[in-house]
């Protein structure tokens, strides 16, 4: 398939399709005679496991190493569980910083704030 059905299919932009295959994240697409990208088939299920990554929260670059691992056949389910556990914590992190900016940003909003006279 060209790259115009793969974009329709996956409903990932062409722009963002030549973009994951300029990183490494997708494989470099065949070219035919005329010098048009070909997918097989089998890069619309990467795609997906793509996106579903990057809904954990994984990076574009976390997810290139997943699937290298993956379609070698060697990501095992313990090492992907420890992969979830980490960005877990990650993801916990974040969220205990966003608290924490959060809070401070009420207390602005209700002149708890030694800079409250900048706030008119």
């Amino acid at each position: 398939m060209q790259i115009k059905e793969l974009s329709d299919k996956t409903g990932l932009s062409k722009e963002t399709i030549r973009y994951y295959e300029k990183i490494g994240l997708l494989p470099k697409a065949k070219r035919s005679e005329s010098g048009y990208r070909y997918y097989n088939n089998d890069i619309v299920e990467k795609i997906r496991m793509i996106h579903i990554a990057k809904g954990l929260g994984f990076s574009l670059t976390e997810i290139k190493d997943l699937t290298k691992l993956l379609f070698l056949n060697n990501l095992t389910k313990k090492e992907m569980a420890k992969k979830l556990e980490t960005k877990r914590y990650e993801i916990d992190q974040k969220i205990q910083s966003l608290q924490t900016i959060k809070k401070e940003i009420n207390n602005v909003l209700k002149g708890n704030c030694e800079y409250r006279n900048y706030l008119g």
